[in-house]
């Protein structure tokens, strides 16, 4: 047998060291977590005429202490489906141009249905112009665009109270460890915003906080539900007993989207024709919210099935019944401070559901829970009195 080269045994070694390394290497590899970030872009940066230049603009809002330029990132973090498989979701976060302490603040966003229509894809969209404003003011403000919605591709789970918390609170784990890569620390205090589905969404980001994961170095300090349907059932009794209602695509979104989360395979079972037919397309990603509802009839007898009516109506449709019961978000006690806030004349997202929360939440031990009513106001017309009165309130429980 002939003996090996020195050369050759040279090369042998050199490849079972690189194997070794690579095998080890892998090991040592550890999947993502969720609330990981994953990676972080610049949008924009506004500067303090441009910002005070849009509170000019906004009637009402009075005294706004405006010291910062402000940067716009859209991040990319890792949170879970209904699965429970860890996927990637996008969203937004504004943070003073200076070095220094801040409180966190997550707004979140009310009902979009066309993908492309978040924050994080113009900072100057919807629930963004607020948060530009909050960030000018000395909050790191971050707006979850929620899996479905920026650059999730998968059908955003409208109204599933428990993955759209975990979207919320993971994106605030994400901003974190963002924040760790700026010259920007923390206070240790959280304020959480929202109106509309954002209202239900903050509320559902509350509870999660304070009953199951609460995040370590983190004080929930404020938090501002605004129009929220809190009491899903209710919610749905008081809009079917209207003659008309003015946002069918609420009604579709819930039940398309609890159709998909909970693999009921219910879809032709939920509408009449000729509207049966335009799902489950309208919630593709590619359309508005009002395009949809443009496309939907305003009789909710004309647009659900007789059978989905009478089974909701007679209590025989356990699973619709069980599902807006698991979603709804009353029952609890909050320990810190909560301020809801509703247009007394809500018809889209009945005003019930904030003196029903009101008087639920303090009835289970809520300690410092309130209502401002926002008199004759509907849920359009609520949205700015209720968003100035919020980011006021925050501001006079911020360490100064």
């Amino acid at each position: 047998m002939k003996t090996m080269s020195v050369k050759v045994l040279g090369r042998v070694l050199w490849v079972v060291w690189v194997l070794l390394a690579v095998s080890c290497s892998r090991e040592e590899e550890k999947p993502g977590q969720r609330g990981d970030l994953v990676n972080s872009t610049s949008v924009a940066v506004y500067d303090l005429p441009f910002v005070q230049g849009i509170v000019s603009n906004i009637q009402g809002i009075g005294e706004v202490d405006l010291r910062y330029r402000v940067e716009a990132v859209k991040i990319r973090y890792l949170t879970a489906n209904a699965e429970g498989d860890v996927v990637n979701a996008s969203g937004l976060v504004l943070v003073p141009m200076e070095a220094g302490a801040y409180p966190i603040l997550s707004i979140q966003h009310g009902t979009i249905a066309k993908r492309s229509a978040v924050s994080s894809r113009d900072p100057m969209l919807n629930e963004g112009v607020v948060g530009i404003i909050t960030a000018a003011e000395g909050y790191v403000t971050l707006i979850p665009d929620y899996l479905g919605l920026g650059d999730s591709q998968e059908l955003h789970p409208y109204l599933v109270g428990d993955v759209l918390a975990g979207n919320v609170t993971d994106m605030i784990r994400a901003v974190r460890s963002y924040m760790q890569t700026r010259t920007l620390a923390e206070t240790g205090e959280l304020f959480l915003a929202g109106y509309s589905e954002g209202g239900y969404v903050t509320m559902a980001t509350h509870r999660m906080l304070e009953t199951q994961t609460p995040i370590d170095g983190l004080q929930v300090t404020g938090v501002a539900p605004m129009a929220g349907p809190y009491d899903l059932k209710m919610t749905f009794d008081t809009i079917l007993s209207y003659k008309t209602y003015a946002s069918p695509v609420f009604v579709a979104y819930t039940l398309t989207a609890y159709d998909e989360v909970y693999h009921w395979n219910r879809q032709d079972q939920f509408f009449q024709e000729p509207y049966a037919s335009l799902f489950p397309g309208l919630f593709d990603g590619t359309h508005s919210a009002g395009w949809i509802n443009d496309r939907l009839t305003c009789d909710l007898r004309d647009l659900l099935q007789p059978d989905l009516l009478q089974g909701y109506l007679s209590g025989t449709d356990t699973q619709l019944l069980e599902a807006l019961q698991k979603n709804s978000l009353l029952g609890w006690g909050p320990q810190s401070p909560v301020r809801l806030y509703h247009g007394t004349a809500d018809t889209t997202v009945p005003y019930c559901n904030g003196p029903v929360a009101l008087k639920d939440l303090t009835e289970h031990g809520g300690r410092h829970v309130s209502l401002v009513s926002i008199p004759d106001a509907d849920h359009d017309g609520a949205v700015v009195p209720a968003f100035i009165g919020a980011v006021h309130w925050f501001d006079s429980l911020r360490i100064k």
